[in-house]
Parts: structure tokens; C-alpha cells; sequence
């Protein structure tokens, strides 16, 4: 599948992206959530049969951290900087926590409790479920990070290395999944992003390489200009809602050219938090929102 050998969580991160863009694109965050679900009563399960096989318990075990490093890459999440913060290495040969203390069914535990408060994020952000007035507001990338930290617990304490699983399975899904899924567009994914990265030197714009930007759906001509703009709305009100608690920074709106000015998007926004910067190109026009510090 790749030539790369892999060294970092970055780089892990980044083949898992190579391969879900492969498949056709990322799930819709709830589903993804719902699959972290998934895997995680089946990883209860095995905890309850006397007889283990290895290969199946790796095979879980990496499918539970392909499907949260999919979520922590849809909020564009650097888990280098993250796993740094709960002092986790980000090189892999270094990632040994073999000798935590602890049983497999109490880091089982630990590892459900983040996953509830993974889901708490996510179900604010595109579930149906308000945050809560009292409620301290948490990054899903942090969280997903320290997830992680008590998979690989889990995963020491089963006398598993994770990691050495995660390679072989993505080939499997490879071969398995290509068409199996509904997809649908990401922001991290939108051809949007792609263009503007494309057409614009990024270290002399409002932007340097490896920024976190998402991006709007695609421009539809056959429509007038307010109702892709309505069109657009629900986009940015998402990204509104988890700029700044995630570290988001940026959002890209392509359009033909002399189409659309910057105060119709302005519209959308508070400007007192947000700022929206035109830029352009050759056939196209950007328009940028960004969080005002």
C-alpha cells in the first residue's frame, strides 16, 4: 500500500487519510462516532472470551484507532501537539506503555469514559444536543488524543502492539470497503480547500503550510447567488461552532469570479468574532473566514 515507513503518529495519521480519501472520503462525524461505538462492544465482547485469538485482538484494537484518528483528522486535530500534552512520544518506537499499571478491564473502562465524552463533543457540534451553560467546553481533538492514550494502555495491558496492526488492516479495508460505505463530503475533504491550497502560494498568504482549514461545498451554477449562499450557511455555522474551541484556522468559500462581495458572506458571521478576506485567482474568487483574536 505505501513505500512510507512509519516512524510518527503523524505518519500514521496521515496514510489513515490517504486511505479513507482512497475509499471515496470521510463518514459523516456521528456514523464515524457510532463506528468507535461499534468497535468498542465488540473489543467488551472479546474481554469476555476465555479463549483470545491475537490476531483478532489486534485487528480490533486497530480498527477502534483507524476510526478515532478519521474523526480527529475531520477536525483537522495535530496529535503530534496533542499527544505531546498528555507527554506521549510521537515517535513510535518510543510508545511503549507496557509498563502502566493497571488490567486490561479498568483501561477498558478509562477508554469508555473518553469515548463518552468524545461523543458529548461531537453531539454538540452535529448532534441535536446543546452544550450546556455549566458545561467546561473541550476540545474533541484533546480528547481523542487521550483516547488514545488509554487504547494503547488497553492495548499493552492484552500484551498486544497495536500499531503493528494498523497497517495490514487499512490494506484489508483497501480491498474490502472501496464502494461499501455512503459518503459524504467533509470540509477537510472539499474540493474548495484543494484549489485555493492549489492556486495560492500559501507562505504569502494569511496562511502558512500544515494550517487547519476547512471548506465549503462546491459552487452550483445553476443556482442563483442567494441560494448558494444559504446553501453555504449551514457550513459556516458548523465551522463557526468549532473554530475556536478546536484551533481552526480558517474557512475557505470558492466562487466564480466577481460574484459574490465579501459583506453578502459577512452576513453570515458575527463579525465581532469572525473577519471574511477576499482573495483571488486566476478563474476564481476565496473568501476566507477566520476567528478575529
Amino acid at each position: 500500500m505505501t513505500d512510507r515507513t512509519l516512524h510518527t503518529i503523524h505518519d500514521y495519521q496521515v496514510l489513515i487519510d490517504q486511505s479513507i480519501r482512497h475509499l471515496g472520503g470521510y463518514w459523516r462525524t456521528l456514523s464515524g462516532l457510532a463506528r468507535v461505538t461499534e468497535e468498542l462492544g465488540e473489543l467488551a465482547e472479546l474481554l469476555l472470551t476465555e479463549e483470545k485469538d491475537p490476531d483478532t485482538v489486534g485487528g480490533e484494537l486497530a480498527d477502534v484507532f483507524i476510526i478515532s484518528t478519521c474523526l480527529a483528522n475531520q477536525f483537522a486535530t495535530d496529535l503530534t501537539k496533542e499527544y505531546a500534552e498528555l507527554g506521549l512520544p510521537a515517535l513510535i518506537h518510543e510508545l511503549d506503555l507496557s509498563g502502566e499499571i493497571g488490567s486490561a478491564s479498568h483501561h477498558f473502562l478509562q477508554l469508555s469514559q473518553t469515548a463518552g465524552s468524545v461523543a458529548r463533543i461531537i453531539n454538540h457540534y452535529d448532534g441535536d444536543k446543546p452544550m450546556k451553560e455549566s458545561e467546561k467546553q473541550m476540545s474533541v481533538g484533546k480528547q481523542l488524543a487521550l483516547f488514545h492514550q488509554h487504547l494503547f494502555h488497553f492495548a499493552a495491558a492484552l500484551e498486544t502492539n497495536l500499531l503493528k496492526y494498523v497497517e495490514s488492516t487499512l490494506t484489508k479495508n483497501l480491498q474490502r470497503d472501496k464502494n461499501r460505505f455512503a459518503l459524504t463530503s467533509d470540509p477537510v475533504t472539499e474540493i474548495s480547500v484543494s484549489h485555493y491550497c492549489n492556486a495560492k502560494n500559501l507562505e504569502n498568504t494569511s496562511f502558512k503550510q500544515g494550517s487547519r482549514i476547512w471548506g465549503a461545498k462546491p459552487w452550483d451554477n445553476d443556482q442563483p447567488v442567494q441560494e448558494n449562499l444559504n446553501w453555504f450557511n449551514e457550513s459556516i455555522q458548523r465551522y463557526v461552532k468549532c473554530a475556536v474551541i478546536e484551533g481552526l484556522d480558517g474557512f475557505v468559500l470558492e466562487t466564480p469570479k466577481q460574484t459574490v462581495e465579501s459583506h453578502q458572506i459577512q452576513h453570515y458571521i458575527d463579525e465581532k468574532t469572525f473577519s471574511v478576506m477576499k482573495t483571488e485567482s486566476d478563474k476564481r474568487d476565496f473568501f476566507i473566514i477566520r476567528y478575529v483574536e
